[in-house]
């Protein structure tokens, strides 16, 4: 999980992805590294429904779109992608899903194995 933080902190300062408000940035690294629930307008897009996003973002989040939508491929797979994983990660708890660590949901090994090699 540590270089899961280190990318995600570098992308989110790096210059492509200024557009997002500073404050959602510190919000995106509260909600993966201690399971902070977001706002409404970011619950929504980590729960994969852009309807809901569009419904409840601001100016800034909907300009912010774009490089929203490429951060979530650098958040751990068992944090987002459904309102149910998004529940269960607040929770504390992994979504039960076939590819993703029962901690992180990071990818594991193989099949046979519960945890990433981080979290073992």
């Amino acid at each position: 999980m540590n270089d899961l933080v280190t990318e995600l902190r570098a992308r989110l300062d790096s210059p492509e992805y200024a557009p997002i408000p500073v404050h959602t940035r510190t919000t995106i690294l509260n909600y993966v590294l201690h399971r902070l629930p977001p706002g409404g307008a970011i619950t929504a897009l980590l729960s994969n429904d852009l309807t809901g996003f569009i419904g409840r973002a601001d100016k800034d989040h909907q300009a912010a779109l774009r490089q929203l939508t490429w951060i979530l491929g650098y958040l751990p797979i068992g944090c987002q992608g459904s309102r149910e994983k998004v529940n269960a990660w607040l929770a504390g708890r992994s979504f039960e899903n076939r590819d993703g660590c029962d901690s992180c949901g990071m990818d594991r090994d193989t099949q046979d194995e519960k945890y990433c090699v981080e979290c073992r």
